[in-house]
């Protein structure tokens, strides 16, 4: 599971995805829009993108391209992620053991058994439970009956 989701985090992350336009003002473009300096051999032109989609942003000197940090967080929701986290953790453990580069993880804790979200690279796992305290059949009650037809997988009616 774990490896399904890196995978497809990181399916676009050497791919750019550029229009025929946009390669044409990146060959056409002398200077970094951020700093305003020419690009030169020391400092080169790069092509800056998302990192999870590819799509072409636009063209940077490597030195502001190293600067710009991607913030970005992914949110997963589980339903009731403190009776899920057992069969995730061994899951990360294995893919962990996989490869050895370096994974960045942080638990925000409520207690020593019950966590309020944790992140593993990009993605942040988050309990739904946190923010709707019932469980999926009590919630799908709540729903209107004109638009439970969406839902007929999950609701008896």
């Amino acid at each position: 599971m774990v490896q399904i989701i890196f995978g497809a985090q990181f399916k676009n992350k050497y791919k750019i995805i550029m229009s025929e336009e946009q390669k044409q003002q990146h060959k056409e473009c002398s200077s970094c829009w951020l700093c305003k300096s020419c690009f030169k051999p020391e400092n080169k032109k790069v092509k800056h993108h998302n990192h999870n989609t590819g799509q072409y942003h636009s063209p940077l000197c490597s030195d502001c391209n190293i600067q710009i940090k991607d913030q970005q967080k992914i949110p997963v929701f589980f339903h009731n992620l403190n009776y899920d986290k057992n069969v995730f953790f061994t899951s990360l453990v294995h893919y962990f053991n996989e490869d050895d580069s370096k994974k960045d993880v942080s638990i925000l804790a409520n207690n020593s058994e019950n966590f309020k979200c944790f992140e593993v690279g990009k993605l942040k796992l988050l309990d739904s439970m946190a923010f709707l305290p019932s469980g999926l059949a009590t919630l799908i009650k709540n729903v209107p009956d004109n638009e439970k037809a969406f839902y007929k997988t999950i609701s008896k009616e």
